[in-house]
Parts: C-alpha cells; sequence; structure tokens
C-alpha cells in the first residue's frame, strides 16, 4: 500500500491512543523509563497527559517526576517535565544490571615517543550495513547478538532516530548526541539484555520505521525466514508491519540451516546483508526475487 513519506515519520507517544488497563500497568521502574524516553522525545510532557497514558493518579506521576528530578534525569515546572541530557544512559546504568557498553575498538600506534589512539576500521560486514544508513531516517535494530556485535564496529552514523528492544545497542548509541534512541516498554531478560513480553509488540506498533536492520536463524528457498524463539519471530513481524524496508544481516551458516518458528517469506526483505560462506544456489534464490544481497 502506497504511503507518504509524512506518514512513515517517526510516530510520538500519543495521550489519545487507548490501551487496555493491564497493558498500561506497569512497574515502576518501566514507567519512568518511558517518561524520561517521552520526554527526551517531546521536549516536555505534563503530569495529566502523562497520567492518562499510563492509567496511574496524577500523584503517582508527580512522585515520578520528583524521583527523576533528584536522579538529574528531568527538570520540573509547574507540573511539566522538561529533559536533562544524558538521562536515558544514567538511568539504565542506575537501575539495569548490565554488563559496560560496547566501546569502539582502538588501538595504539606509537609516533615518536607518544601513543596516539587509532579508532579500527569496521569489518567488512559492518561497513556493508553502515551504507544502508542514511541520516535523518527512522531505524529500528534488533538485539540479536550478531547485530548488537556489529553495532558496536560501526562509525559515527550521523543523524538519525533508532528504535532497538536491546539495552546494548542502546548503550553503544545513546552517546552520541546526534540521536534518538527509543526503547520499546517490556520485561528485561537478563540474559540477552533485551526487552520481552507482549508489551514489546504493543509499544512497537505505535511507531513507524524507514528501515527494520533484523537478523534471522533460518531459511528455506521455499517458506522463507525463520527464527529460534516464537518471540522473535513474533516481534520480527511486528517490525516487518511497521517498516518501509526490511535488511536482514545473517551469517551464511543460518541461510543453511532450518528453525521452528516462521518469520516470512523471502521476499519480505528488500536487501540480505551475509559474509562470502553464503551457497550460491541460496544466493541466486533470493536474487531471483529482486532481492540484492551483499556480500562481505
Amino acid at each position: 500500500m502506497a504511503t507518504n513519506d509524512n506518514e512513515w515519520q517517526f510516530s510520538m507517544y500519543s495521550g489519545s491512543q487507548e490501551l487496555s488497563s493491564e497493558e498500561l500497568m506497569k512497574s515502576s521502574i518501566e514507567r519512568r523509563m518511558e517518561i524520561v524516553n517521552i520526554v527526551g522525545l517531546q521536549g516536555k510532557a505534563r503530569v495529566e497527559e502523562l497520567a492518562k497514558l499510563f492509567n496511574v493518579s496524577g500523584s503517582t506521576i508527580r512522585a515520578d517526576f520528583r524521583f527523576l528530578e533528584s536522579g538529574g534525569f528531568i527538570v520540573r515546572s509547574h507540573g511539566i517535565a522538561i529533559i536533562n541530557k544524558g538521562a536515558v544512559t544514567q538511568f539504565a546504568e542506575r537501575k539495569v544490571a548490565q554488563p559496560a557498553p560496547t566501546v569502539k575498538p582502538v588501538i595504539k600506534a606509537v609516533v615518536g615517543n607518544e601513543n596516539i589512539p587509532v579508532t579500527v576500521p569496521p569489518t567488512p560486514l559492518a561497513a556493508l550495513l553502515y551504507g544502508q544508513l542514511n541520516c535523518n531516517e527512522t531505524v529500528y535494530i534488533d538485539g540479536s547478538p550478531y547485530i548488537s556485535k556489529l553495532v558496536g564496529q560501526l562509525p559515527a552514523l550521523g543523524k538519525l532516530v533508532v528504535l532497538t528492544n536491546s539495552i546494548n545497542v542502546m548503550n553503544t548509541l545513546v552517546v552520541d548526541t546526534d540521536k534518538q534512541v527509543i526503547l520499546p516498554g517490556g520485561i528485561v531478560d537478563p540474559a540477552t539484555m533485551t526487552l520481552t513480553g507482549s508489551q514489546v509488540e504493543t509499544s512497537l506498533r505505535r511507531y513507524r520505521v524507514n528501515k527494520a536492520i533484523l537478523s534471522v536463524d533460518g531459511f528455506s528457498s521455499q517458506m522463507g525466514y525463520f527464527a529460534k524463539s516464537e518471540f522473535a519471530a513474533d516481534i520480527a513481524k511486528v517490525i516487518t508491519d511497521i517498516a518501509q524496508e526490511v535488511i536482514i544481516v545473517v551469517p551464511s551458516q543460518a541461510l543453511a540451516e532450518n528453525s521452528n518458528f516462521w518469520v516470512g517469506d523471502k521476499n519480505m526483505a528488500s536487501t540480505v546483508i551475509t559474509d562470502s560462506g553464503i551457497d550460491s544456489t541460496v544466493r541466486a534464490e533470493l536474487e531471483h526475487c529482486g532481492i540484492k544481497v551483499l556480500v562481505a
């Protein structure tokens, strides 16, 4: 279905969107994280608007404001919250147990008696992914370990809005002030540092993105792409609904394996980025469907 460019711009939270009480009842930690995100996007937010959005009382939101202000995350002014820079990073570091943020690899070049830091160029696979991203886009980046590792190798991406369900991806990108990084609501899985649960799907459907960067765990020339977990497959289906373009970044081995949960037909993606181990028959099948295959 054809859409105007404006229809695909990043969709902000809106108090007019109605969700069930069960979907809106969050823990105080989740609610406060979302308040920081909302205020960061909109520049400010009012008590009554947030009370309606989260289906809680005004006094609960005011208590949230006091907590966030005491930590330096926001500034309060007559029932309005205004964002403090760096709030999302600080909040995630205080409230979620996690490993240190990914740091881009650096080597030391010895020049005379001085050590000069030199940024290592991205790997060929990361360079191909970098080439697919443009400034001023809204992009979804999934939380798979494969893609999270590549994100840590990317050069500066410029001005982007990044939507992700990965706390590690968020920590890698949020230090760049050119970006807005958005986490949907959900339950933190400490094993993967991603947000899980039905609430993630509900939150993601509020958005529209120009591009989605996804990984998959299996491929069939007859049936398309597969994931190992039902939740990962469900999230991928939501993302294909809200994205103008889907880019799959996948190790070639996964394109030769089967997996349990169907994600979508093989023409779901416009581009597949993989390594040189891709089977020539699989590559030919994808290209026959009009899919651009980029091989590192």
